[in-house]
Formats: C-alpha cells, structure tokens, sequence
C-alpha cells in the first residue's frame, strides 16, 4: 500500500525521500504515515518494477530525487 501512497504522491511532483516523508505527514498522517525505513525500501522497489526513476541533483549539495515515468511504467 505505502508504494501505491509514494507513486500518488509522485504523479504530482518529483520528490526527494525527505520531501515525500514530509508531504506523508502532512497528508496522509491520521490514515498511514511511514518512516523513511519503509520509505527508502518502497522507492526502491518501484524503481525495480519500471514505474519510477531515481536521479541526482547536484547543486549546493547532492540530493536524490525521484520522479515517475510519464506512461506510468517504463517502456
């Protein structure tokens, strides 16, 4: 369910793992609210299954954000 949650959320805008714990518990906190230790592991996996990719940004300093492919699924 949290990978379905995290995928909504990324339809929406890309996100670093931080943002989408912070966007959770302003959102979805009374209903479902993961710690990044259940987070990260859901990212992952939706990597692994096509449905999302993980990129770098390098700025003032390197963050990792993640943005979902625009078919929902990679081809």
């Amino acid at each position: 369910m949290t990978e379905y949650i995290l995928l909504g959320f990324l339809m929406q805008n890309s996100m670093t793992g931080y943002d989408i714990k912070q966007h959770m518990s302003m959102s979805t906190s009374y209903f479902i609210d993961a710690s990044f230790g259940s987070i990260y592991p859901a990212l992952k996996r939706l990597e692994q299954k096509g449905f999302i990719l993980i990129f770098d940004v390098h700025i003032d300093k390197v963050e990792t954000f993640h943005a979902p492919f625009s078919s929902g699924h990679r081809s």
